[in-house]
């Protein structure tokens, strides 16, 4: 529609790749990509359904910096991937994460295109911590082990915590 609300001709605004847009009109942008060193590249589309949730708790579980942990709380950082579908009473966490003074961070993977992200996830993640907050250290690490691919490392293994085994297990019993 080329016309306001009073019926006058909205003006256009052209950009600055040739191309016009009306004004309070949204106009579509391509994601873009910009390295440390400043340089962009204009990221491609995925085709439609290609990723699902199971796909980005993969991603995380592989490159847990695509998280902005340390943005959020730089006590949680570095966090290392513990495991993918952790089974607590509550159901399954996606990604277990530790860092080495033994900060537990829950992932729960929504796509923005699931409706039950805006509505449930807040809820269910105040569930999981709740559950989590429950067990003791022995019984999560069962549950990590449960969970684990490849079994028998230990929470305190994989943190590459830098205190003693004892203080760790402190620690995550703190937290």
């Amino acid at each position: 529609d080329s016309e306001s609300a009073t019926g006058e001709p909205r003006a256009e605004h052209h950009m600055s790749d040739g191309s016009s847009v009306l004004p309070g009109r949204r106009r579509q942008a391509k994601p873009v990509r910009i390295s440390a060193a400043g340089e962009a590249r204009i990221l491609a589309q995925a085709e439609p359904k290609a990723h699902d949730e199971a796909w980005l708790q993969r991603r995380i579980h592989e490159h847990p910096e695509l998280l902005p942990i340390w943005d959020i709380e730089p006590a949680f950082w570095p966090a290392v991937p513990v495991c993918m579908e952790l089974p607590l009473s509550s159901g399954f966490v996606d990604n277990l994460l530790v860092n080495p003074d033994g900060n537990l961070v829950l992932v729960e993977c929504k796509l923005w295109r699931n409706p039950e992200a805006r509505r449930k996830v807040i809820a269910q993640i105040i569930e999981y911590a709740r559950s989590l907050a429950s067990l003791d250290y022995a019984q999560l690490e069962a549950q990590v082990r449960q969970a684990q691919e490849v079994a028998g490392t230990s929470l305190y293994q994989i943190a590459h915590a830098e205190t003693s085994e004892a203080e760790f297990i402190d620690a995550v019993a703190r937290n």
